[in-house]
């Protein structure tokens, strides 16, 4: 499965009204966090503090964890276990919260099959999840801590393969003994993130999320709540993946295209594999008519396997009038992505 808190960011930052219009583009996004944790037994584990890249969540991880250069987190690439980290304002969770109150609130956000639980030893405000999945790529079993300290919201989501726990590798408690750890520092983490760019030209950063996702658009303006920048400046967004599962770029590309919402027409143009920065992938160009306003929009889709661990997706969008002049440099942009390691 490919993402999908990503959803609630995207909606969070660029108004409902948008949200590519999100559910269709995230559903191909695990960014929610994605994650997973790749935490060893605590019996086994040494201490090992970690602040989510460019963020304030500190988590006290074991020493088999290393930084992910897919995602904000850490894996362990022996076992497939990951842990992702996001980090949110305060005022997030009250939406977060009420996620657990409805079975479609958790299969939107990627949750389903998880399910309210108590976590030993942890104090304070939050809620806790968990439950088994099944991925293309076997079951897993995924632990979601959403919880606020101060002015931070964070998200942990942990993702363990069953073949893991079946070895004894993981165990839930072990865990959950790890995720009561979670706290807010006041020291912040190196915010390289997973990848960056050689080239901008004149496109700005308009907001980061975690690393994980990222917007960029010509004013460099924060999006405000209900505003579809789409339809007034073009725009990119970068996501990144943990998943290790198989994908079909193409496939999935194109489902990518035809599930963005708040469309009334969207034709493809022209579709075909590419290769950038060393990762092979799959780019559709088309163009949507927006629904709301009526306005004509370009759209470039790019989704590259990250083998053998996730993808970035890149969505590009360019008001037609614009298209000539704007598609060439949203195109240098996307040539330019180099891959932190």
């Amino acid at each position: 499965m490919m993402g999908e808190f990503m959803t609630f960011l995207i909606r969070r930052a660029l108004g409902a009204s948008l949200a590519w219009r999100a559910r269709g583009f995230l559903t191909l996004s695990s960014l929610m966090v994605a994650a997973a944790a790749c935490l060893v037994p605590l019996s086994e584990a040494r201490a090992v503090i970690r602040l989510s890249p460019g963020g304030h969540v500190a988590i006290d991880l074991g020493a088999a964890f290393t930084p992910s250069d897919r995602f904000s987190g850490f894996v362990d690439k022996s076992t497939g276990a990951s842990v992702a980290v996001i980090e949110l304002p305060a005022a997030a969770y009250d939406k977060l919260k009420a996620i657990p109150d409805s079975e479609e609130a958790l299969a939107n956000e990627g949750f389903s099959g998880t399910q309210k639980a108590e976590l030993k030893g942890r104090k304070g405000t939050f809620v806790y999840l968990v439950g088994k999945q099944n991925t293309p790529a076997g079951d897993i079993t995924k632990f979601v801590l959403m919880f606020t300290e101060g002015d931070t919201t964070g998200v942990i989501v942990a993702n363990v393969p069953q073949p893991a726990i079946d070895t004894g590798t993981y165990s839930r408690e072990g865990i959950e003994a790890i995720l009561a750890t979670a706290a807010v520092r006041n020291v912040s983490a190196d915010t390289s993130g997973p990848f960056r760019f050689g080239y901008l030209g004149p496109f700005k950063e308009a907001f980061d999320h975690g690393g994980m996702t990222k917007a960029y658009n010509i004013s460099g303006d924060r999006p405000h709540p209900g505003e579809n920048q789409l339809v007034k400046e073009s725009m990119l967004l970068v996501s990144s993946s943990i998943h290790g599962d198989a994908i079909d770029v193409k496939d999935q590309t194109e489902k990518a295209f035809m599930q963005l919402g708040g469309i009334a027409e969207r034709k493809i143009d022209d579709e075909k594999a590419v290769t950038i920065a060393g990762l092979k992938g799959y780019q559709l160009t088309g163009e949507m008519i927006d629904a709301a306003s009526g306005n004509r929009i370009a759209i470039r889709v790019v989704l590259l396997s990250g083998e053998p661990f996730g993808y970035f997706m890149f969505l590009g969008s360019v008001p037609v009038a614009d298209r000539e002049k704007m598609m060439p440099e949203l195109d240098k942009v996307i040539a330019s992505i180099e891959l932190v390691k």
